[in-house]
């Protein structure tokens, strides 16, 4: 039995061939590095929506200007350094899944103005969800609600 969110998304990507396009074990290392860095960003924006709702639009300049913009340069200096479109090796992986939902859902969600200057990331996500089964399972899910 696992729990967590980043142990059942470990073995989903294992299970559906999304860890590396090889066995090699720095490609892997450098995937569960980028991950653990979403889930420290996904914490981040938690403790963000649990504060008062008034004070929630602080919280939020000061973890993007502060953190997030810190991120966002070394994910698009990541994208640029690997040449492929991919975070780490030659196919889409996990780490590239989590990473582009993630700042997906900050610029529907906080700021849609968020990635203007990080085109490598706009690209990323474009990328992500032109996959097939991706495109199709975005256009067919309902809007959750907040």
């Amino acid at each position: 039995m696992f729990y967590g969110p980043i142990a059942i998304a470990r073995f989903l990507a294992e299970t559906y061939d999304l860890v590396s396009d090889d066995d090699d074990a720095w490609l892997c290392a450098q995937m569960d590095s980028l991950v653990e860095i979403y889930e420290g960003m996904c914490k981040e924006i938690l403790l963000i929506r649990r504060q008062p709702k008034h004070s929630q639009e602080e919280a939020w300049q000061d973890f993007k200007n502060g953190k997030l913009i810190k991120l966002m340069a070394y994910f698009s200096q990541t994208l640029r350094n690997n040449d492929t479109n991919w975070l780490v090796g030659k196919q889409v992986t996990w780490a590239d899944l989590a990473i582009s939902d993630f700042f997906a859902f900050l610029v529907d969600k906080y700021d849609s103005t968020l990635l203007f200057d990080c085109p490598a990331i706009i690209k990323h996500i474009e990328s992500i969800r032109a996959i097939p089964d991706i495109a199709e399972y975005i256009s067919s899910r309902t809007e959750l609600t907040k």
